[in-house]
């Protein structure tokens, strides 16, 4: 069993986003979505997904996974701000409303936004024969009301601390 953690100045909220937004792990085996906000009124959203190994039909970085999912009424719009260790995307979903997902994915103390680096990652665990569970951690805002998405992502992945201990400590590695 694992749970999103505290984290200081943020409460966990029952609010929902103005179009519903999932992320996508298939194979994880255990998924969280839940969302976040600030006495400021900045919302995060959190998604964790553990994978207890990487292959095939259990991959963390593969096509179709993560903050964009085919077939759902988000698309693609752009590529986000560049935040050290992590993918950043802009979606769009109903023609207005603009969501910035970061993606990055932790295995042993490998913390990366590369799936390339993640593969590598993997096959080392393999060919050394560790066992790493892999996780995926997405932090996604919404830019509505005046709220800036990169500004409410930067000040709540402050707030989590040191990034890879956050993600060990859901998945009981810490």
């Amino acid at each position: 069993s694992i749970e999103l953690p505290a984290v200081a100045g943020w409460q966990r909220s029952a609010d929902t986003p103005a179009i519903t937004w999932s992320p996508r792990a298939t194979g994880a085996g255990h998924r969280l979505l839940g969302r976040y906000s600030a006495s400021d009124g900045a919302t995060v959203d959190v998604f964790v997904a553990l994978y207890a190994a990487q292959d095939d039909g259990r991959e963390a970085s593969a096509a179709g996974e993560g903050a964009l999912v085919p077939g759902t009424q988000w698309r693609w719009l752009d590529t986000g701000p560049v935040i050290a260790g992590a993918n950043s995307d802009y979606l769009l979903a109903d023609g207005h409303v603009k969501r910035l997902a970061r993606t990055s994915y932790r295995s042993g103390n490998v913390l990366t936004d590369s799936a390339m680096r993640l593969k590598l990652a993997a096959m080392a665990d393999r060919m050394m024969l560790r066992h790493q569970p892999t996780m995926m951690l997405i932090l996604s805002a919404e830019d509505q009301g005046g709220a800036d998405a990169a500004a409410s992502i930067a000040k709540f992945r402050q707030a989590m601390g040191d990034e890879g201990e956050w993600m060990d400590r859901i998945a009981g590695l810490r």
